[in-house]
């Protein structure tokens, strides 16, 4: 079209309506109007809304612009023959097959020029995946984080990102959106031989079902009563091992595009690449805050989250306990058994005070033989029922260090210091407690000692 080009649509009907926003996305375009005698035709309430003028004879245009661009959409030569006949007209007319043309190629025009919007969101949705693959964030906000993007991108309500715990043989919810609160109490689950989980993980390709009702297969209570009708499933691989599943959930039957399946893949690769990043940076993190052998916190993490919890319990006036404890007789394991056995003696006490850990709590390896841990917001009195209880199960706990079969006992010696009722400070705090645990020692060890 010429630069400039004035346009008047003649029959506000489908076409008229359809072809209304086209032209007006057109900066070479001015709409003179839309012509119709029905008031109530589609094109004329949507050119209302655009501000556009109406008219319900076009002859009331065609005066004021002679030479306009006229499109007839109504279906009908003698509209086109009349207007050509008006006096002083020397515009065109566009009807017939040249119109159905005109319409197609600005359809298609309007087609393309989504599909390259719809590249361009696609590309913006895998940098954002690059950026948190190169940032590393935690791989739980990393994980929400693909979800909320694979839902924007796909126009879906709802979904989830399953990953794989191999030593525990099941799979766990990592992340979930749209679903209801009772959705996300199903934590952990089974991958049982004839579900859904295995048949994707199987079939290592996006799984696509547009109506789960039609599936009866796959029927479960979770899905049928979360009223989930579509579902796209995605793996995610890496290294040739499927570590995950990004599901993309509707509560209606839906047909997922090509396009969609093909975008999400891509997503799909990009996201595991940067949950790998992020596994192996926590990996990294975890294993320099961490005592090799046990599993527990080392000393210089032991030290730092002491001192910090003590700030946050003066900050908000709250009780903290803090316990030394040590294995009794440890050098006579180490002789008698050699090291391996007496390394087996403190990987059993590491397990035991993990056990008898609450969240929040923080245990560790303090140096040798000797553990310590800190009681969050717990007055004395509470904490030494609780290393009580640790005490009695490490003196039950039956290791077998020689050949005869016999179970051998580990005891151990524990003390306990409160801040602030025994101690204001991280260092006199430390001292309360090893004063207690020698006490401890001293009135023939396997016992709890207080400062």
């Amino acid at each position: 079209m010429k630069r400039g080009t004035n346009i008047l649509i003649v029959g506000a009907g489908k076409g008229g309506a359809s072809l209304l926003p086209i032209l007006c996305e057109d900066k070479k375009v001015k709409l003179l109007g839309v012509v119709d005698k029905d008031a109530n035709a589609p094109g004329i309430k949507l050119a209302k809304r655009l501000k556009i003028p109406v008219a319900s004879d076009y002859k009331e245009i065609i005066q004021k612009e002679r030479s306009a661009l006229i499109l007839n959409l109504t279906g009908k030569p003698d509209v086109s023959k009349d207007i050509r006949g008006m006096s002083g007209f020397n515009g065109e007319v566009i009807d017939g097959e040249s119109a159905k043309f005109i319409w197609n190629m600005l359809k298609e025009r309007e087609k393309k020029e989504k599909d390259f919007r719809r590249n361009i969101m696609e590309q913006e949705a895998l940098n954002e995946i690059g950026v948190m693959l190169l940032s590393a964030i935690k791989i739980d906000e990393l994980l929400d984080a693909i979800l909320k993007s694979a839902l924007e991108k796909t126009g879906s309500p709802a979904g989830s990102i399953a990953m794989i715990d191999e030593e525990k043989n099941d799979m766990y919810l990592a992340a979930v959106r749209g679903f209801s609160p009772k959705f996300s109490t199903v934590a952990r689950w089974k991958i049982r031989d004839s579900g859904m989980t295995l048949y994707i993980i199987n079939h290592r390709n996006p799984v696509v079902i547009s109506d789960i009702s039609k599936e009866p297969a796959f029927h479960n209570p979770v899905i049928l009563s979360e009223g989930i009708m579509a579902i796209m499933a995605i793996p995610l691989v890496a290294n040739d091992k499927i570590c995950g599943i990004l599901y993309i959930d509707d509560f209606k039957p839906r047909k997922f595009t090509v396009r969609e399946v093909k975008f999400l893949r891509l997503m799909a690769v990009n996201a595991t690449l940067a949950i790998e990043k992020a596994r192996l940076m926590e990996k990294i993190e975890q294993m320099a805050i961490t005592d090799e052998l046990t599993g527990l916190y080392n000393h210089r993490f032991f030290v730092k989250s002491l001192e910090e919890e003590i700030e946050r319990a003066r900050r908000y006036n709250h009780h903290l306990s803090l316990m030394m404890s040590d294995i009794d007789h440890f050098k006579k394991y180490n002789d008698t058994y050699g090291h391996l056995k007496g390394d087996q003696v403190l990987k059993m006490v590491s397990g035991v005070l993990k056990e008898h850990t609450r969240k929040g709590d923080i245990v560790a390896r303090y140096g040798g033989e000797e553990f310590a841990k800190v009681f969050v917001e717990t007055e004395k009195g509470e904490a030494v029922n609780a290393v009580e209880r640790m005490r009695e199960a490490v003196e039950k706990f039956r290791l077998d260090l020689d050949e005869t079969g016999l179970g051998s006992t580990v005891t151990i010696s524990i003390g306990i210091a409160s801040f602030p009722g025994d101690a204001e400070n991280m260092n006199d705090l430390i001292e309360k407690a090893d004063n207690a645990l020698y006490k401890a020692k001293g009135e023939g060890r396997n016992r709890v000692c207080v400062a």
